[in-house]
């Protein structure tokens, strides 16, 4: 559907004037607390709060534990760690009792190998009470560094709370229940999932995605390098890897002469040599083989991974598009041909196209893993649907003149519908 064939009584204009609401989203308390705007449109949004580390260790500082738990003693007796007669023992509720040197030695140790948050007794496996351990750390960094931890772990032992995946050191919050849902960190400048604090993934799951990426880590340069350099032999289908600079191949296997460029027969090529430089189809193999497997699943992976690269470049590549219309934008306003407001549709389409964009790559990770289903073939309708409006826009942006305001805006909303529409329908409300 082009700009032209856009339907305005199809789309309540009132729906994207609330959800391009150029106010900003954030009522900011000098970066300590403060709650989204949450846009009831946007199937991405949810509602949470964000506060900094050291507010929320204050509300899970650790209690002081009852005398029944840890005992003292002022008698004089041999520890039997250090052998030393000591007066200063201590123990657990398991009754070990150490001194208090060799107890903070053992902290100390433990702390140092990064074995601090399930300290156990020294004789038992009682675990240790957290007042117990600061009161044995040594230095006061580390006993900084230790409640720092230990938030941290009971952070992400909390469904309702994630950290900022950056450096900021804030906590976020859901306010009433964990989804997949984006968040945006304003300081760190990242948007990511509440859930597993990847890079924000819609419509893919967080299952979906750890598998994606660890399969990218293991089979990118496997596959970049068997689908340069490898081609199934055209009579046995064994893989076969070219290892000099002659197109004349012979096939270790079955002995088979053909030629590296178009897997003909290689006695049809003594005379016509380059018909093999024109395309022509290949027609589907009859014979199974491991090796032919392989290869068509190598296929599979290959089709979805270059369509996910070619959409993470595109993105990079817009945002060389958007930051021209912006010194566009603002020469234009110099020279007094209109204001910011005549010109601020541009901006708004780039920032659409770029969200639109951000969506579709993420619709590939999610179809390779889908099952052949009716399913499929609908959600991959709706992909091609919106990969198609998409790049619609991409065009009219990049030739935008003041002459085809209307036909941009128009196909924004068509964008953002189609992206709606998808994500309504695909994007995992409940945990992965």
């Amino acid at each position: 559907m082009s700009g032209n064939e856009y339907d305005s009584d199809a789309v309540d204009d009132d729906c994207f004037d609330t959800y391009y609401d150029d106010t900003d989203p954030f009522q900011d308390d000098n970066n300590n607390n403060y709650t989204t705007n949450v846009n009831s449109n946007d199937p991405e949004q949810f509602e949470y709060t964000v506060s900094p580390l050291k507010e929320v260790q204050a509300r899970f500082e650790p209690t002081v534990f009852s005398n029944s738990y840890i005992h003292t003693s002022s008698s004089s007796a041999t520890c039997s760690i250090c052998f030393k007669t000591q007066t200063n023992f201590q123990s657990l509720i398991c009754r070990h009792a150490f001194c208090h040197d060799c107890w903070t030695q053992y902290v100390d140790t433990k702390f140092q190998s990064h074995h601090c948050l399930n300290i156990e007794c020294m004789k038992c496996d009682v675990r240790i009470p957290q007042n117990f351990i600061l009161e044995h750390i040594s230095s006061d960094n580390s006993k900084q560094l230790y409640k720092k931890l230990v938030i941290k772990s009971i952070i992400q032992n909390n469904p309702q709370m994630t950290l900022c995946p950056g450096s900021c050191d804030r906590v976020f919050e859901a306010i009433n229940k964990s989804i997949a849902g984006k968040v945006e960190c304003e300081l760190c400048r990242l948007k990511f999932c509440f859930q597993c604090t990847l890079n924000y993934h819609a419509p893919a799951s967080c299952d979906i995605m750890r598998n994606w990426l660890n399969k990218c880590r293991d089979d990118s340069e496997t596959a970049n390098y068997i689908s340069a350099n490898t081609k199934d032999c055209p009579k046995c289908k064994v893989c076969i890897e070219k290892n000099g600079g002659c197109n004349h191949m012979s096939c270790f296997s079955c002995n088979h002469h053909f030629c590296w460029m178009c897997l003909g027969d290689w006695k049809t090529h003594e005379n016509n040599y380059y018909e093999c430089s024109k395309y022509r189809g290949q027609p589907q193999s009859q014979l199974e083989t491991k090796q032919s497997r392989a290869r068509e699943a190598l296929k599979k992976y290959l089709h979805y991974f270059e369509r996910w690269d070619n959409h993470q470049r595109s993105l990079k590549l817009e945002e060389q598009t958007r930051a021209k219309l912006v010194e566009k934008i603002e020469q234009n306003i110099n020279a007094q041909n209109g204001t910011y407001i005549d010109w601020q549709y541009l901006e708004k389409a780039a920032d659409s196209l770029a969200k639109a964009r951000y969506t579709l790559m993420y619709t590939y990770p999610y179809a390779y893993y889908q099952e052949d289903t009716v399913d499929r073939s609908l959600f991959e309708n709706i992909q091609a649907q919106l990969e198609v409006e998409i790049e619609n826009l991409s065009y009219q942006i990049e030739r935008s003149t003041t002459h085809n305001r209307g036909d941009i805006e128009n196909q924004r909303h068509i964008v953002e519908r189609r992206r709606q529409t998808l994500l309504l329908k695909y994007f995992p409300k409940s945990n992965s």
